[in-house]
C-alpha cells in the first residue's frame, strides 16, 4: 500500500507547477522530487489557467515592445542614412554606415499565363 502526502507527487512522477512572480513574470516547473518547489524570486503558484492568462498578456506586452523598438530602429538608420547621403556620401556607403534599407514593398504577384508551344523555342532546356 502506498500512502501519499496532501501536495506530493509520488517519487519518479512529473507534477507541473505555475508561478507567478512578484515582478509580473511567469513560470512553469516541472520536477519529480515531490512536494511543492521552492521558489527562487518573491512568487506564488497558481492555476494553469491563471498562469496562462498572465503568460498571454507578456507575451503581448513583449510583442508590443519589439514593435516599438523596431519602430525606432528604423527611424534611426533612416535619419543617419539621410544626414551621411546630406553630407555627400555616396548612397550606398551611406547604407552601410547607418545599418539603412528600404523598407520592403509591397510588390504584388503576378501570374503568368501558360504560353503556346512556339516553334523552335526549347522550353526545357532553359
Amino acid at each position: 500500500m502506498t500512502t501519499t502526502l496532501e501536495g506530493v507527487a509520488p517519487a519518479g512522477e512529473t507534477a507541473v507547477y505555475y508561478v507567478l512572480y512578484e515582478d509580473g513574470a511567469v513560470g512553469k516547473i516541472e520536477t519529480d522530487a515531490g512536494g511543492e518547489p521552492l521558489l527562487a524570486h518573491p512568487g506564488r503558484l497558481v492555476s494553469e489557467s491563471a498562469y496562462l492568462a498572465r503568460l498571454s498578456v507578456v507575451e503581448e506586452e513583449s510583442a508590443a515592445f519589439l514593435a516599438e523598438l523596431e519602430t525606432g530602429d528604423q527611424a534611426r538608420t533612416l535619419a543617419d542614412y539621410t544626414a551621411l547621403t546630406a553630407l555627400g556620401l555616396p548612397e550606398e556607403t551611406a547604407r552601410r554606415l547607418s545599418g539603412y534599407s528600404d523598407p520592403e514593398p509591397d510588390v504584388p504577384v503576378v501570374e503568368v499565363p501558360d504560353l503556346p508551344d512556339l516553334p523552335g523555342v526549347d522550353v526545357e532546356a532553359g
